[in-house]
């Protein structure tokens, strides 16, 4: 017996060591990836989602998005082709979208069924958002990040990757929305709403992140957001969306996976000539 409960003991020690060995090294590649990311001067991203709500008079309705893009930081620019899927109909709707950053504007160009629409989002402060130090996120992300774990490989476009499983908590967002108030005034709440502290009482975020293992770059990330969603558009202060559209997203799913490639060598773009004459949608935030 006493040789028996020495080797559990054994055991159960031999498995904790290899889970702190494994926590540690898997926050290392997180640490490293995400330092790495923060200098990022573009890349190629695609793009998948899926998302259900249930409509009051169609019922059970899947959305599911796929898109291809390239994403530019300084200054802000960005490219997506995305073709939308919706269950209850047989025709996927193609759209093609640019944004450009204008000092505290963004220029939101997308053309549905071959016609071009224009829309300026205002955002006090955006400028000063772009310009913070990403070392302070990457800190403040390590501090609330509660577990990390490698969970495998896979070979993401031709390369292994380590596979992470990462649970932050939500908590993280009140400071982040505390630190930057224009980030809370990008979301129209209700007046009796907080954005930051709504989103810190939310579970921990879980997601998973590909890390390359030759270059320690993020290949690949895939998030589930729906109970953020659902909570994010019942509580928005839309003056056209009534209560019961807003019951639609009750209890949604949503889940989001991006695939990065061409890290700092992504191919530059310009605004298609055609997208200047854009039918213009004024502002849609003030």
């Amino acid at each position: 017996m006493k040789k028996f409960l020495l080797l559990l003991f054994s055991a159960i020690l031999l498995f904790s060591m290899i889970g702190c060995s494994n926590e540690k090294e898997a926050l290392n590649l997180l640490l490293d990836a995400t330092e790495k990311s923060a200098n990022w001067e573009n890349y190629d991203a695609e793009i998948e989602s899926h998302m259900k709500i249930v409509d009051p008079v169609q019922g059970e309705m899947d959305i599911n998005t796929f898109g291809t893009g390239t994403i530019f930081m300084e200054p802000m620019k960005f490219y997506m082709n995305m073709d939308v899927h919706l269950s209850n109909m047989e025709e996927v709707q193609h759209i093609e979208q640019y944004m450009v950053q204008e000092t505290d504007n963004i220029v939101l160009y997308q053309n549905v069924q071959g016609q071009w629409y224009k829309m300026n989002i205002n955002i006090d402060g955006l400028g000063d958002i772009m310009q913070t130090d990403p070392s302070e996120d990457i800190q403040l992300m390590m501090e609330y990040t509660k577990t990390a774990k490698i969970v495998g490989e896979e070979e993401i476009k031709g390369s292994k990757a380590r596979i992470l499983d990462l649970a932050i908590s939500m908590k993280m967002y009140e400071e982040i929305v505390a630190k930057n108030e224009a980030l809370g005034s990008m979301i129209p709440m209700t007046s009796t709403e907080d954005l930051g502290k709504m989103l810190s009482e939310l579970d921990d975020l879980n997601y998973r992140m590909w890390i390359d293992k030759d270059s320690g770059e993020i290949v690949k990330y895939s998030m589930d957001l729906g109970k953020m969603m659902e909570r994010l558009m019942t509580k928005l202060e839309i003056e056209e969306m009534t209560d019961e559209e807003k019951e639609m997203f009750k209890n949604m799913e949503m889940t989001i996976t991006i695939t990065i490639s061409n890290h700092n060598t992504a191919e530059n773009f310009e605004l298609p000539e055609e997208a200047l004459n854009a039918i213009d949608m004024g502002d849609s935030l003030e």
